[in-house]
């Protein structure tokens, strides 16, 4: 492409210069537009479905990064956030966020709401499609909470119901394992490794799975959002109460943190279930960090009942406030955004949308968790629950109205690494995630860019550990090389020489010196042992 010439000392050559620029501009926006459209062309045609399908399959149906579902694609990240936002009114994030941390805007102001006490239910009005008029055939919604729940009724008429694509059946139909695994759900997938194969064969097991082929967003669903708008008030600071040396002082002076004081910090995440008339129920978690990542492995345990009629369907979702987080408290409030994708055999998906978010405000005390923990101790209720051991079994872990003091795990050349996190994960072994749970609870700092920044690291350290087949393998982890071979090496009999050798080799692998094969385990212990025998005499 010919560059424009930058004219020196004539001024009337300025305007044909200015137009050159243009032109080129024009032309570097069409390019880019054109190589855009030409990566969407392959993915299509790779996948055999539209572009919006395989973020919905591909991605949104199964535990999946978004760095590493465009490397899957063959993209950039930054080349899929354009595809995205080429295909914005299929593929957007819930309106909602755009309320996290802001309820006093006067946009938020305007919006409808419903709460506990009014024991009534909001409307949405009819669904909208991507022109902003009215969709035929639409669908309209109900949203009504109580003490215990967000109901949601989503009725969806349909000239020809009996056409309605739902292939994703009422119960998941694959392998326990295998459905675990791309769900990313570790605690159940915890129970299927190492019966009877090897690390080798597990990984050779995980390489070889397909992505599955079916999702309820591939049916005729309905998709509600729901977004952590703010978090009402805050119980943590109880928690811990009776670890303290005089715990009936400490709860004189302890009182709930309220909802002004509080904020959302993990801002840009959000759950989604989507049902098809089936009853195939599909919950996520959206979580933003590390260029966002779709978790299936949460478990809703929502009620759904479907009907089908002449004129259409109806779903009724029945959410317990308990399976959200932050945990719900007096003042906590929720957006719900829903939409319905119409799909009849193999037409195109229609997508409509409900015109504006719904809050939702739990405007009464919700004590459930270590909430009810919290409450309890603070009202003097002693009956109503057993002290708690170190372990708080009834404390949820993730709870993101709490922050905790992790920050900044280095290694020993100053860097941020992942390598410090697994160091953490073997040494403290059985008792990491009793100590996640401490350092949750430990935020005294009222520095808002404090708390935010300890949140995001413990976090982000939480997502690494979150990985049991990493856990297990730190926690299992020892040398290569084992005692018997090193005392066959060194001429060495039992004895704490042999322990310290084998240490100095566990000390490399896990700070990146050396690899974790026994072959370079072996190579370093030749390197090593004249000087560590030397210095242990």
């Amino acid at each position: 492409m010919q560059y424009p010439h930058i004219p020196h000392g004539n001024w009337r050559s300025l305007p044909v210069f200015f137009f050159h620029v243009a032109v080129l501009c024009l032309s570097l926006g069409y390019l880019s537009a054109q190589s855009l459209d030409e990566d969407q062309d392959r993915i299509e045609k790779k996948y055999a479905m539209p572009f919006s399908d395989v973020v919905r399959l591909n991605y949104w149906s199964v535990f999946e990064r978004g760095n590493e579902f465009a490397q899957e694609l063959g993209i950039s990240r930054e080349r899929l956030d354009a595809l995205m936002d080429k295909h914005a009114w299929q593929l957007k994030p819930p309106p909602g966020l755009a309320f996290q941390n802001t309820l006093d805007s006067d946009r938020a102001k305007t919006l409808k709401r419903v709460t506990v006490t009014s024991k009534e239910g909001v409307e949405s009005g009819a669904f909208v499609d991507s022109s902003g008029k009215l969709a035929k055939p639409g669908a309209f919604a109900e949203i009504r909470c109580d003490n215990g729940k967000i109901s949601i009724t989503v009725t969806c008429p349909d000239p020809m119901p009996g056409q309605l694509k739902t292939l994703t059946p009422l119960m998941d139909d694959r392998p326990e394992k295998e459905a675990a695994f791309w769900d990313g759900d570790f605690k159940k997938m915890k129970n299927f490794l190492y019966k009877g194969m090897s690390q080798n064969q597990e990984t050779k097991w995980a390489l070889a799975l397909t992505k599955p082929d079916k999702s309820v967003l591939l049916d005729e669903c309905v998709v509600v959002y729901l977004t952590p708008v703010s978090v009402g008030q805050d119980w943590s600071n109880f928690e811990l109460v009776n670890l303290a040396s005089d715990p009936e002082e400490l709860k004189s002076q302890l009182k709930p943190r309220p909802a002004s004081e509080n904020r959302i910090f993990m801002e840009g995440a959000y759950y989604f279930l989507a049902v098809n008339p089936n009853g195939a129920l599909l919950d996520v978690f959206y979580d933003p960090w590390d260029g966002g990542t779709m978790s299936p492995a949460w478990k809703s345990k929502t009620k759904v009942t479907t009907a089908r009629s002449e004129q259409g369907w109806k779903v009724t979702m029945e959410i317990p406030w308990d399976s959200l987080r932050p945990t719900v408290g007096k003042d906590s409030v929720w957006g719900v955004d829903i939409s319905r994708i119409r799909r009849q055999a193999e037409s195109p998906a229609e997508l409509s949308r409900s015109v504006e978010t719904t809050l939702v405000h739990c405007d009464v005390d919700k004590i459930t968790g270590g909430f009810r923990i919290a409450h309890d101790k603070s009202s003097g209720n002693k009956k109503a629950v057993k002290l708690p051991s170190l372990d708080l079994a009834a404390v949820e872990l993730i709870d993101w109205s709490k922050a905790t003091r992790i920050d900044r795990l280095t290694d020993r050349s100053g860097r941020i690494s992942d390598r410090t996190q697994v160091r953490l994960m073997h040494e403290a072994g059985d008792d990491v995630d009793d100590l996640m749970m401490l350092c949750r609870a430990d935020i005294t700092t009222k520095k808002e860019s404090l708390v935010a920044r300890y949140m995001g690291n413990f976090e982000r350290v939480e997502a690494l550990m979150a990985d049991v087949t990493l856990r297990d393998q730190m926690r299992a982890f020892q040398s290569p090389v084992r005692g018997d071979e090193i005392m066959q090496i060194c001429g060495l009999e039992p004895g704490p020489q042999v322990g310290r050798l084998k240490d100095a080799i566990e000390e490399a692998i896990l700070e990146g010196e050396i690899e974790d094969t026994h072959e370079a385990a072996l190579a370093y212990l030749r390197r090593i042992k004249g000087s560590i025998l030397a210095d242990s005499g």
